[in-house]
């Protein structure tokens, strides 16, 4: 009963009393065996899954590059900014910052979506504390 409370949601019940009787009923023989099997089967099952998702997975991983090298770029330039304002505060004001220059600046950092790593800045300098002037 054990073994099937263990194995019964991994293997089919005829395989474990198959098993069972194989090994002359003896428990950890038995258990041994069915761990096997499940790590066997596992891994077959993972080397498929591995073939028909290969495609969906490197799509995956890029997106996920993308986006970590977005948030770098992002972060670094928030840190840029920020430092300017703080080393130069009588010469450099938040709304004096040029937003062409600063789209020229990300350009050549990355070629994601810049317009809306521009407007996530804007945000951040706004949450903290920052206000645009017009």
């Amino acid at each position: 009963m054990l073994l099937l409370e263990i194995f019964g949601n991994k293997i089919d019940k005829t395989t474990i009393l198959k098993t069972w009787k194989n090994h002359n009923q003896i428990f950890i023989d038995t258990r041994i065996q069915l761990q096997e099997i499940c790590a066997t089967s596992n891994l077959n099952e993972l080397i498929r899954m591995k073939h028909t998702t290969n495609m969906k997975h490197k799509c995956k991983i890029k997106f996920v590059n993308d986006r970590l090298k977005e948030l770098k770029v992002l972060r670094r330039m928030r840190l840029h900014i920020l430092w300017n304002i703080l080393k130069y505060p009588k010469y450099i004001k938040y709304q004096q910052i040029n937003k062409q220059a600063l789209y020229n600046k990300l350009l050549l950092k990355c070629h994601l979506d810049l317009e809306q790593m521009i407007e996530e800045m804007k945000v951040y300098l706004q949450q903290l504390g920052f206000k645009k002037r017009k």
